[in-house]
């Protein structure tokens, strides 16, 4: 799905799904980096950091840190 708009829904999920995985094992005591890997395409859209935003506060308890993007 390179340079098609669907990587931008893929990379969406990818970040809440990642952040959701985060949150339950800092439930279960684990402290885990992640590191999720953005496409240009995603990383271009003008909402892109609103969207971010969003995402990072439907997880407040995820430690700053703990998602990394590349």
């Amino acid at each position: 799905i390179e340079r098609h708009e669907l990587t931008i829904n893929v990379g969406e999920w990818e970040i809440d799904t990642a952040l959701t995985q985060i949150s339950h094992w800092q439930k279960q005591g684990l402290n885990i980096i992640v590191s999720d890997n953005i496409d240009a395409l995603q990383l271009q859209q003008a909402a892109f950091v609103d969207r971010l935003s969003t995402l990072l506060a439907a997880h407040p308890d995820v430690p700053r840190g703990s998602l990394q993007l590349e």
